[in-house]
């Protein structure tokens, strides 16, 4: 019986389900076209025959759509999954047959009824991942469309895409920065820092990353998300050096921004080294470019001279705020007084605290609290003595160690005037003059 059976599907399946199709044209008997597909269905189905049932699932649910419209079509497609024993081939032609009919769904009611049930269907089958997922991002953007941005970004980051393995790699990458951006809309810093971190430093330096559109809006939304952490006080000022990276990553048309959020970000190792690597940058040291402010402006930072706040207020402020609208203002007032600290301690020893302030052209309070901060930092040494008003830069060294000190230069001196002493002579010896000494 299950031999004859297939090869009745192979030979006669197609042109029975043509005349199925025909008689319904013709007389529109619609309950009768859906028992003789649905016998065919059991029929099928029993005989274990996926590829005859996926066919005959395919013609029910179009025979529901052009029938009944999206309210016929949920009724088949989950009447077809709940079917005993149905098979995944049979489930899956149904589900994909069903969104192909999404399109021609106008009324944003229908179609979220039709996916709601798309994606009932589909849920906790790992065969249709891939068309969950799709179906859940359709969903996202009709709830965003409709105001609800919560609701969308709920729907979409229910979904661990870094987990499907029938994804491509480029459609799982928009789906996250989809995520992302929903997050960022809703200012989810601590959920969007989680989605972004599962773009991997690997995955960072692929080659199909930097060649697609994803590595521009993934640079684009960290940027955003880095100045919303800021904003809302989940991050401190080294987030600037992220700022400065993307920037980067970005290309050479925001070398710009790089710079001056380099600029931005506190004193570190990393930092000094990027303000270094970039002030050799050729478009940076072009005059003949518009990119030479940014390189003066580095230039400002590498030599070791104060930083005059209104000056140089009057020379870049016009620039500044043409390019950089947004510019926070009070943090560079703010490096550029941490780096007129770091000169003054490097040329000074002892100073009052009252000529401290002078040079750095600032509050005595203000310059106190900020050195209270660059010593607790590590970033400058430093000790304060409140009573007299003077800060000391010098580590205050015990004896013992400066005798050591002193024991040892002179031994590196004496050693030297041995050493000139042989030279000396051995020159003499070569010359044949008589050697200092040897009368």
């Amino acid at each position: 019986m299950q031999t004859g059976s297939k090869a009745i599907t192979a030979a006669d399946l197609s042109d029975r389900l043509e005349r199925l199709r025909a008689e319904f044209e013709e007389n529109g008997d619609t309950k009768g076209a859906f028992e003789a597909l649905y016998s065919l269905e059991k029929k099928f189905r029993l005989e274990d025959d996926a590829t005859s049932t996926a066919l005959i699932a395919t013609e029910i649910i179009r025979l529901a759509w052009r029938s009944g419209g999206v309210p016929a079509l949920v009724e088949h497609l989950r009447l077809i999954s709940r079917r005993r024993a149905q098979l995944k081939q049979a489930i899956a032609s149904a589900v994909q047959e069903g969104m192909r009919c999404l399109d021609a769904v106008t009324e944003v009611d229908r179609k979220r009824e039709l996916l709601e049930a798309l994606r009932d269907v589909s849920m906790g089958k790992l065969y249709l991942e891939l068309e969950r997922a799709r179906l859940t991002k359709m969903l996202a953007e009709i709830k965003e469309s409709a105001g609800d941005v919560a609701g969308a970004a709920n729907v979409l980051n229910d979904l661990q895409i870094e987990t499907f393995g029938t994804m491509e790699r480029a459609e799982k990458w928009r789906f996250m920065l989809e995520q992302i951006r929903l997050c960022l809309e809703l200012e989810d810093t601590v959920r969007a820092q989680i989605i972004a971190n599962k773009f991997t430093a690997r995955t960072l330096v692929d080659e199909e990353f930097k060649k697609s559109p994803a590595k521009t809006e993934y640079y684009t939304l960290m940027i955003r998300l880095f100045r919303m952490q800021q904003r809302l006080k989940a991050a401190d000022d080294s987030r600037y050096l992220d700022i400065a990276k993307a920037y980067l990553s970005l290309g050479d048309e925001f070398l710009g921004h790089a710079v001056l959020y380099v600029i931005l970000t506190p004193r570190n190792n990393e930092q000094h080294d990027l303000l270094h690597r970039l002030a050799q940058r050729d478009r940076l040291r072009d005059r003949k470019t518009s990119l030479h402010v940014y390189g003066e402006l580095l230039s400002l930072f590498q030599v070791e001279e104060l930083i005059r706040w209104p000056i140089f207020v009057q020379s870049y402020r016009k620039v500044l705020e043409t390019e950089h609208p947004d510019l926070n203002w009070l943090a560079l007032q703010r490096r550029i007084h941490e780096h007129n600290l770091r000169v003054i301690a490097k040329y000074y020893t002892r100073i009052h605290l009252a000529r401290l302030a002078s040079f750095m052209e600032a509050d005595q309070d203000d310059v106190e609290n900020m050195l209270c901060e660059e010593i607790t930092s590590g970033r400058v040494w430093g000790r304060i003595d409140r009573v007299d008003g003077i800060v000391t830069f010098r580590r205050e060294r015990r004896p013992e160690k400066i005798i050591s000190e002193w024991a040892r230069n002179v031994d590196n001196v004496l050693a030297a005037v041995d050493r000139l002493d042989e030279l000396v002579n051995k020159e003499r010896q070569q010359r044949g003059m008589p050697t200092i000494g040897s009368r």
